[in-house]
């Protein structure tokens, strides 16, 4: 296979990739894709014109993790998406039945002595007052991060309202937010495409939609559901492509265990701190997405309380913080458990 030297930068149409800065721009513009895809992309345009075995690309993409070929597949559908290559075409990656991928554009490679500071990109809400309205504005930033320098944002949308909780999808080519016009007084979940002008409207009704989380599959996204005049929230899940909203479990405010929660690694339950009644401190609570039944999964003694669930991206524990104290938080602790 063709070695290239770590500071080169690699152009194939009007997409520009710097391996070593990790950035690919298409025009001039920041072109977002997971972690994985970039992996693969890498490997591919460096071997251009050349077969790529496809268990030399898993076990240079997931190294220490035993994967199939589905998961490869998927990391490739999500790059060709990104490059903007359709369905019926292979401008770009040509499947070799039986073998494995291969680049097939013209790449040019420039070699260059220096290597300009990485670049990084963010996502941020922005709003401000004007007249009687706010209008926020959902920015994707890029930009040559330096003590003296601050990121460029570009705009991705700008709409009358507030918008709030914008967060990516797994494959970090959508981003879901909730967003209130200012005719609505309710809040709702959208999703916007990354290079696309379309966005999807996922909720609507008389309600306040919050706090969107992606499932680690992409399929599915769960946020809060408010219906006026009660404080009470309800957990909810639509499919991120769009469809039915189905109610999950209701949490009780006066048993508020906080908000954050936690998806596990294969998608099919969701993790969330709260009280199993008034008298008691807040528990860990395991959510099935199937079913909706709720199952505890600590049993904190007296007063202690536990809170804010993060599951292990290889789905094997669970993060959370354990609060002991009645009134003063004191002796807090970040423990462990095996999911």
């Amino acid at each position: 296979m063709e070695h290239v030297p770590g500071t080169e930068i690699l152009k194939f149409e009007d997409f520009e990739l710097n391996p070593r800065a990790r950035t690919l721009h298409r025009g001039g513009v920041p072109v977002t894709i997971s972690s994985k895809a970039f992996e693969a992309l890498i490997i591919l345009v460096r071997n251009h014109g050349q077969v790529v075995d496809k268990d030399a690309l898993m076990q240079t993409i997931w190294p220490d993790t035993a994967v199939e070929e589905g998961n490869l597949h998927q990391c490739v559908s999500s790059l060709r998406r990104a490059l903007g290559e359709k369905a019926d075409e292979r401008r770009f990656i040509a499947t070799i039945p039986g073998r494995g991928y291969s680049f097939v554009a013209t790449v040019r490679v420039r070699n260059r002595k220096t290597e300009s500071p990485r670049r990084l990109t963010w996502v941020w809400i922005s709003c401000a007052a004007a007249a009687v309205s706010l209008v926020p504005a959902v920015w994707f930033l890029s930009g040559r991060m330096r003590q003296s320098r601050v990121a460029r944002p570009i705009p991705l949308m700008a709409t009358p309202g507030v918008a709030e909780s914008p967060t990516f999808s797994p494959e970090s080519d959508q981003i879901a937010f909730s967003w209130r016009s200012g005719a609505d007084g309710n809040a709702h979940i959208y999703v916007k495409t990354l290079g696309s002008e379309s966005i999807r409207q996922l909720t609507s009704g008389s309600y306040s939609d919050s706090s969107p989380s992606w499932s680690p599959d992409g399929k599915l996204i769960a946020f809060f559901r408010r219906q006026p005049p009660s404080d009470d929230l309800s957990r909810c899940i639509v499919p991120a492509a769009g469809g039915d909203v189905r109610v999950l479990h209701i949490k009780k405010v006066a048993a508020d265990g906080g908000i954050q929660e936690s998806w596990s690694a294969d998608s099919k339950r969701i993790f969330f701190a709260e009280k199993p009644s008034l008298d008691t401190p807040a528990r860990l609570n395991s959510l099935s997405i199937e079913t909706g039944e709720v199952r505890p999964i600590t049993a904190p003694p007296g007063w202690v309380v536990d809170l804010s669930p993060a599951v292990s991206p290889d789905g094997g524990s669970i993060a959370f913080l354990s609060y002991r104290g009645r009134v003063d938080h004191t002796g807090d602790a970040i423990e462990r458990r095996h999911s």
